[in-house]
C-alpha cells in the first residue's frame, strides 16, 4: 500500500489513509517466508545499537530507555509463547500448527466450514490475539496494534460466529500491516539540510530490508506523518527560491543594460546586485533561520529590492553631463544620493514597525526587509560608486546608442561601397561595348 500519509491511516475503517491510497493485492503474510522475513525486520529494529538509534533519530522510552518501536510480530509472538496451550504452536504459523489449535477451540472455530484451499491460518491467530481470545477485552497490545493492522473479509470464506460470550470473525485476510517507530524529529524544527540525510538513511535501510523479503512483501515502504513531507516541501521551496534568484539576476543584466543604454553600466550594476543577494542569503543561517515557506517567499523578493537603489545611481551616472568617470560619480551621488537615502530611510523605518507584530510572517518579513534594505543601501552607496569610479564608462564606451549608430554607419558605408563598385563595373561594361 502506498498512502500519502501512513501515520494518519486507520486500517479498521474503510477510509484507510489521507490522500490517494493504492492497495497492493500481491501483499500476503500467510507464507512462512513472509512471517520469517517480517520477524527478522522486527528483531533488526529492536536490536539497533546505540549509535544506530542516534543516527536514525529513534526516540527512547523515558522509563525503560528502550527504543519506541511497535512491531506487531514481536508482540504477537510473545503472546503465543506466554499463553498456556498456545505456547506449543511452532513458528512460523502454518496449517499444520494452527489446525490442531482450531480443533481444540471448537466452541469458536468450525473446521468443517473451512474450504480445502484455505491458507489464512496465520490470520486466524492474529485475530485471536487482537481480540484477546475473542473476549474483546481491551489489552495493551490491542490499543497499540489494532490501528497498525488492516484485515479484509473474504467472501464465502470468512466465518462469523456468536456463541455465548465469544463474538467475532475468523478466516480474514491481512491487507496491510505497519511498524510504528517514534522519532525525536519535530517537523516544524526539522531543517532541510538536517532532515534530508536522515530521510535517505531510512530509505536506504528499508530498501535493503525489503530486498531480502519474498515477492509478496516487496511493496514495503517507509513514511512519516509530517517530517518527510515537510522535507520534500522544503526541497521544492529551496529549488524554487534558487531558481527565482537565478532568473532574477539573469534578467537583471539585459534589463539594466536596456534601461541605462550602456553595457558596462548594466554589467557593473548586475555584479553589485548579485553581491547584495549573496550577502542577504548568507544572513539567513546567521540569524538562525531554516529555509522554509516564509524564507522562500522572502528570497523571491531579494533581487527586486536589491535593484532599486543601484538602478537609480546607474541612471544618474549615465545622464551625468561630465565625461571623466570620477566627475560622473560625484555628479551621480550629488544628484541622486539624497533621494536614495530618503527612500532607504522610509522603507527601513516602515519595516521596523513590523518587528512588533505578533504574526510570525510579519515579524520575519520585517527583519528580512531591514536586512535587504540595509545591505542594498550600503552596497549602493559604497560598492557601486567604487565600481563606477574604477571601471565606469567614459564618453561613449559601452553605449548601446553609440554601438547602434556605429553599426548603422558601417552598414551605410558598406552599401555606399557596394553602390560605387556596382557603378564602376557598369561604366566599364559600357566602355567594352563601345
Amino acid at each position: 500500500m502506498k498512502p500519502q500519509n501512513m501515520e494518519s491511516c486507520d486500517w479498521k475503517s474503510g477510509d484507510f489513509c489521507k490522500g490517494q491510497s493504492e492497495i497492493d493485492e500481491r501483499f500476503d503474510m500467510s507464507s512462512s517466508e513472509a512471517q520469517i522475513s517480517l520477524m527478522n525486520l522486527c528483531r533488526r529494529l529492536e536490536n539497533f545499537t546505540d549509535e544506530e538509534i542516534t543516527s536514525y533519530g529513534i526516540k527512547r522510552n523515558p522509563v525503560t530507555n528502550k527504543p519506541e518501536i511497535s512491531c506487531f510480530m514481536s508482540a504477537f509472538y510473545r503472546f503465543i509463547q506466554n499463553t498456556g496451550y498456545l505456547e506449543n504452536i511452532p513458528f512460523p504459523f502454518t496449517k499444520e500448527s494452527v489446525v490442531p489449535f482450531m480443533r481444540r477451540n471448537f466452541h469458536i472455530y468450525n473446521i468443517s466450514s473451512v474450504p480445502e484451499n484455505f491458507n489464512r491460518y496465520f490470520e486466524i491467530l492474529v485475530s485471536y490475539w487482537l481480540s484477546n481470545g475473542y473476549t474483546h477485552t481491551l489489552t495493551e497490545d490491542f490499543l497499540t496494534y489494532h490501528r497498525l493492522i488492516g484485515e479484509v473479509t473474504i467472501p464465502g470464506v470468512t466465518q462469523r460466529f456468536n456463541r455465548s460470550s465469544f463474538i467475532g470473525t475468523y478466516g480474514t485476510r491481512l491487507r496491510v500491516v505497519a511498524i510504528e517507530i517514534n522519532t525525536t524529529f519535530m517537523f516544524q524544527n526539522l531543517g532541510y539540510r538536517e532532515g534530508k540525510p536522515i530521510y535517505h538513511l531510512w530509505e536506504k535501510f528499508i530498501q535493503q530490508e525489503v530486498s531480502k523479503m519474498p515477492s509478496s512483501m516487496k511493496s514495503g515502504f517507509q513514511s512519516t506523518q509530517e517530517s518527510w513531507h515537510w522535507i520534500k516541501i522544503q526541497e521544492t521551496l529551496v529549488k524554487s527560491a534558487v531558481r527565482g534568484v537565478v532568473i532574477g539576476i539573469s534578467l537583471a543584466f539585459p534589463i539594466l543594460t536596456i534601461t541605462t543604454l550602456n553595457v558596462v553600466i548594466g554589467f557593473l550594476a548586475t555584479i553589485c546586485i548579485t553581491m547584495i543577494t549573496v550577502v542577504v542569503v548568507g544572513l539567513i543561517p546567521l540569524i538562525g533561520w531554516k529555509l522554509g515557506v516564509l524564507e522562500s517567499i522572502n528570497l523571491s523578493l531579494i533581487v527586486g529590492l536589491s535593484v532599486d537603489y543601484v538602478v537609480h545611481f546607474a541612471e544618474a551616472y549615465r545622464t551625468s553631463p561630465f565625461t571623466h568617470r570620477k566627475d560622473r560619480v560625484k555628479s551621480m551621488l550629488e544628484g541622486m544620493g539624497l533621494s536614495v537615502l530618503s527612500g532607504a530611510i522610509t522603507t527601513f523605518g516602515a519595516a521596523v514597525f513590523m518587528l512588533f507584530a505578533e504574526i510570525q510572517f510579519s515579524y520575519q518579513f520585517g527583519i528580512f526587509v531591514m536586512c535587504t534594505i540595509g545591505t542594498s543601501f550600503l552596497f549602493s552607496f559604497v560598492l557601486f560608486p567604487a565600481f563606477m569610479a574604477s571601471w565606469g564608462p567614459e564618453g561613449n564606451t559601452g553605449s548601446i546608442t553609440a554601438i547602434v549608430k556605429s553599426m548603422k554607419l558601417k552598414c551605410q558605408r558598406k552599401q555606399e561601397y557596394m553602390r560605387v563598385n556596382r557603378d564602376e563595373t557598369y561604366d566599364s561594361d559600357i566602355e567594352l561595348l563601345s
